[in-house]
Order: structure tokens, then sequence, then C-alpha cells
């Protein structure tokens, strides 16, 4: 399945506004197909700090995070995408759009009616770019049916 999607991630690329994307299916957050270098969905402990000041060890499941995101998008604060943990910094539920960052990182993730689309900039990116990026393939998908 990988080969037939990775024309969407070489798209989404082109132009260099997005330096890492991944492919994941709609229903499990499989990842499909993703960009070269790119670690995918993990899942790792992390310790992190509680409401009350305390810490605690946590598992992360990435693969989870994205479903309970577009599941929640009214209220998720935060994603964790290969290893690093982003804000959420505005998320649409009519488009199941959500963009996020992480000081001068970001993304943009789409949902469509099977895939989930998330691009991600670097430090020298530009996140609108990024975001047109996705979106176009989401929207393109999403007029297909997919």
């Amino acid at each position: 399945m990988a080969d037939a999607w990775k024309p969407y991630i070489v798209e989404m690329m082109k132009g260099g506004h997005v330096a890492q994307a991944f492919i994941a299916g709609a229903g499990d957050a499989l990842v499909w197909t993703k960009s070269d270098g790119f670690a995918g969905l993990t899942t790792h402990d992390e310790t992190v700090t509680k409401d009350d000041g305390s810490t605690a060890q946590v598992t992360i499941n990435e693969q989870k995070e994205l479903l309970a995101l577009f599941a929640n998008l009214d209220t998720t604060s935060s994603i964790w995408i290969a290893g690093k943990k982003y804000m959420v910094l505005s998320a649409d539920s009519e488009t199941k759009r959500v963009y996020f960052r992480s000081g001068k990182v970001g993304g943009c993730a789409a949902k469509t009616n099977q895939t989930i689309l998330v691009g991600l900039f670097g430090a020298k990116g530009v996140a609108g770019d990024c975001n047109q990026a996705v979106e176009r393939i989401a929207d393109s998908l999403l007029a297909a049916n997919y």
C-alpha cells in the first residue's frame, strides 16, 4: 500500500515547504507511507508535569493520540509526533484540520474520509506554506471521495 500513496507524499513535499510527512489510515492511524528519514508514529515513555506540579512517568502512544486528536478537536491541546510534543494552535472540526507548533517547528494535520495527512515544517519553514501543501492534498483526496 505504501507505494500507491508515496506520490502524495512527494507532491506534498514539492516546493520544500514540508520537511517531513506521512499518511495514515483515518480509522486506525496506521502509517501507510512516510517521507524518507521520518521516524513515524512511536510509543515512548515521557516524564510529564501534572497540574499539582508533581511529575509522573507516562507511556505516549502517538498512534492513539492522533486518533484522539481528531475525535476531540475542540478539547485537545497537544499532540506527540515522532517523539516530539506539539501544542495545538488551532483545530477546525468542520474541515478536520489541525495546526500545531513547538518552538520554531510545527505542522498541519488534515483528515479525509479514509486518510490522515500530516506535514511538518522545519525551523526555517513557513507555517502557512506547509499548511497549504497539506490542505491541497487533503482537498484532492476529498474530491475523489477518499
